[in-house]
């Protein structure tokens, strides 16, 4: 059900939000952020949006960078990674124009929205539905230098097979054979299990979780099937859970 800006009111009274968060994304796919007390928060947010320097995301060239972030209240909801009660929306960038507002063509949002009119308009299809998998790896160290004569990155999981001489302990699992294993091979289970259930709670229905094949910390998060432009900003949040998740 489609919400309203009363409604953003309601939730912020109900949860005692004290923050309001608007994540965006940047020409690279990564979420970017600014924040307002929660009492700023009005209709006048909803409808002139949050002023945002397009050149340090990417989009815009430095004397054309003065740009606007509208937020879209279906996306609201509580960030679990704050421990000041957040609240959270993703929405859409727009060029400051009169007598409005215009879409910045290139913002990915907007993207996606223009592919699925262009396939309506063409009559492709009234509706595109996605299924895509979330395979990650879960690593208990990483490192990485570039310096003036140097170039390297390390990465590291205590249960791959190159560490079965000093992490044994009946966890290691042998190269190549971490499909499905169970405990007390699978170590990050409960991790996994609070990744669904914090995106669950932000409205995304998950299939299953599981270990991958490599048996150096990989797994995958299989969300159900949904239409295309929910599950662009499905594909975000599963990541900044799976990110914040892991941390």
């Amino acid at each position: 059900m489609a919400k309203t800006v009363q409604d953003i009111l309601n939730l912020i009274k109900e949860k005692d939000i004290k923050m309001v968060d608007f994540k965006m994304v940047d020409i690279n796919g990564q979420y970017r952020h600014v924040t307002i007390p929660a009492e700023n928060f009005s209709e006048d947010t909803m409808r002139s949006g949050i002023g945002f320097d397009a050149s340090n995301y990417g989009y815009a060239v430095v004397e054309k960078s003065d740009m606007v972030f509208i937020p879209d209240p279906d996306t609201a909801l509580i960030d679990p990674f704050c421990s000041i009660p957040t609240l959270s929306m993703t929405g859409n960038a727009m060029i400051i124009d009169s007598p409005e507002n215009r879409p910045l063509a290139q913002y990915p949002r907007n993207i996606i929205r223009a592919a699925v009119q262009y396939m309506k308009d063409s009559g492709i299809a009234d509706e595109m539905k996605i299924l895509p998998e979330f395979e990650f790896y879960l690593f208990d160290n990483v490192g990485w230098q570039v310096d003036g004569k140097n170039i390297s990155a390390s990465v590291d999981a205590q249960q791959s097979y190159w560490n079965s001489a000093t992490e044994g302990k009946g966890v290691v699992v042998p190269k190549q054979k971490n499909y499905h294993i169970a405990k007390p091979f699978d170590t990050s289970y409960e991790c996994r299990s609070e990744m669904c259930l914090h995106m669950k709670d932000a409205g995304i229905e998950i299939n299953y979780h599981h270990p991958e094949v490599a048996a150096s910390g990989q797994f995958e998060i299989e969300p159900q099937l949904g239409v295309v432009v929910l599950m662009a900003d499905a594909t975000m949040m599963i990541k900044y859970i799976i990110h914040n998740t892991a941390l």
